[in-house]
């Protein structure tokens, strides 16, 4: 039986790699296009470009003011309306006339299937509860900042996952919080840990780590909820479904609006062209509906894939952006831990769907920005290129219909050199909430099987009652692919070498192959 398998993956493993296709798309790009994902967080770069730009505009600033701008960015406050944190299911557990009391209403949460995110301070002091009220989980807090003190102290290390029956729970320890994530689905401990990152880098992207820190040094049981709006509360709810819906969080690549390359490179240049010699503009990006119109950044400066999604979960979470011109401090923690840049949001077309943002290390320059906004609307509607954006947002295409497989159900492609992806539109028998969870529950399994630190695969093929899986992690990209489940090697085969032609077919239009700079 073992043999078999093992003849099997040996088969499929030396046949894709002797197809054509994979040689052609195996290769990376001397350089990053726009991002970098072995960037690694830094801690006063904010400060230097800063610096560096008034040096250029012969602009004299001590570096306390400078220091003293950082420390006055507080919560990032903008107005929306908190949705409703628990289910009618929840609701009706926790209203349910059997039970003692509150506490162990909320402790029966994590009986749900639901997936729950805790965080708490490494006091145990409550932060965070995706669902019910931190203030009846004092006790289950208590107990998990226990169980990861007592780990740190025998083993001098952390504690990062536990495994119980189906319930799965990890552990992330980053001074001065503690992030838990507890879940019954069969995700890899990897995918969990990528998770709760996440959520990490939310609460730093509104308070910044630096200011956090600060404030813990000195007042160690410091409530942080304090410092927590609804608006900072709907981000973290946010950032962890968008994260079980969005294959790019998993893969941490970007997803780009298919568009042509003669149309992309016309409103990379507008952009270019209106920003260049402006010193203290770091990153200009368009969005529409969650995808990557254009980016053009300072030459020397990449935005990590994990940034961007921290800026589309912004963008997405509040309808406060739409129809004005909105001004917010914000920090990317893979950018720089200790600062925020001052991020200039508004949509470039009446129905809201495009969306502009401009990020600065300059807090007094929100008037320049918002001309430069005006500016590059207009040129965008002069050549009737909104209309062409909004054109290709209307005409979402099902990509596997393109490849001509009818065994082929979903693909999802990175390409590693440039850390971006495209997938497939979701079709039958997927097209219902839960097959769509179940899809990528099964597809975040395979990915923690290729990139186990301690046993990294390179192809694994898992079949299921109700489909096939291939998970390849190549040099140069990775795929993820669903078959029908009775498909036969063959077809396998023949329908990933059609996928990766395909790409590479097509590939100025599915990526960014080129970065605007100003």
């Amino acid at each position: 039986m073992v043999s078999r398998r093992q003849t099997f993956l040996d088969i499929l493993s030396s046949t894709l790699e002797s197809l054509p296709s994979y040689e052609n798309l195996n290769q990376n790009p001397d350089e990053q296009a726009v991002f970098n994902e072995e960037q690694e967080p830094s801690s006063g770069l904010i400060n230097l470009i800063r610096r560096n730009s008034y040096l250029e505009d012969d602009v004299t600033t001590t570096s306390a003011d400078i220091t003293e701008t950082d420390n006055d960015t507080g919560i990032n406050e903008f107005n929306t309306t908190p949705r409703a944190s628990i289910s009618n299911n929840l609701n009706e557990l926790l209203n349910r006339g059997d039970v003692v009391d509150d506490e162990e209403a909320h402790m029966n949460l994590l009986k749900t299937p639901l997936k729950h995110l805790f965080i708490l301070s490494e006091n145990g002091k409550p932060v965070f509860t995706r669902y019910g009220d931190e203030d009846q989980l004092v006790t289950l807090m208590g107990v998990m900042q226990t169980l990861i003190s007592f780990a740190e102290l025998t083993d001098s290390s952390q504690l990062n996952y536990l495994k119980a029956g189906r319930c799965r729970i990890a552990f992330l320890h980053r001074e001065p919080l503690v992030f838990v994530i507890v879940t019954h689905t069969n995700e890899h401990s990897i995918c969990l840990l990528q998770q709760l990152t996440y959520a990490y880098h939310q609460i730093i992207s509104t308070l910044t780590l630096s200011r956090i820190k600060q404030k813990f040094s000195v007042q160690p049981n410091f409530d942080l909820r304090r410092w927590l709006s609804n608006a900072e509360k709907k981000l973290l709810t946010n950032i962890i479904d968008m994260y079980e819906r969005d294959l790019g969080m998993l893969m941490t690549s970007a997803r780009c609006l298919i568009l042509s390359a003669n149309l992309r490179s016309q409103i990379g240049q507008i952009v270019a062209q209106t920003i260049r010699g402006q010193k203290d503009m770091i990153f200009v990006i368009i969005l529409a509906h969650g995808h990557l119109v254009s980016i053009a950044r300072l030459r020397n400066y990449h935005l990590h894939p994990a940034d961007l999604y921290l800026l589309i979960n912004l963008v997405n979470s509040s309808d406060a952006f739409k129809g004005v011109e909105s001004w917010v401090p914000v920090c990317l923690p893979r950018f720089d831990t200790s600062g925020c840049l001052h991020a200039h949001i508004s949509y470039l077309d009446d129905s809201c769907d495009i969306c502009l943002v401009l990020l600065t290390v300059n807090p007094e320059h929100f008037q320049i920005l918002s001309d430069f906004k005006q500016t590059i609307a207009n040129k965008l509607k002069k050549q009737n290129l909104i209309i062409q954006i909004n054109q290709a947002l209307e005409k979402e295409r099902l990509l596997s219909d393109e490849i001509a497989c009818p065994e082929l159900r979903f693909f999802a492609y990175k390409s590693r050199g440039l850390s971006q992806y495209i997938s497939s539109k979701l079709s039958k028998p997927y097209l219902t909430n839960d097959q769509h969870v179940r899809l990528f529950e099964l597809i975040r399994f395979v990915y923690g099987r290729l990139h186990h630190p301690n046993l990294q695969l390179k192809i694994v093929f898992y079949r299921t009652e109700h489909e096939a899986l291939l998970g390849w992690l190549a040099p140069g990209f990775e795929l993820h692919v669903a078959f029908s489940p009775l498909i036969s090697l063959e077809n396998v085969i023949l329908c990933t070498d059609r996928i990766l032609s395909y790409i590479k077919r097509e590939e100025s239009q599915l990526f960014i192959m080129r970065c605007e700079y100003f």
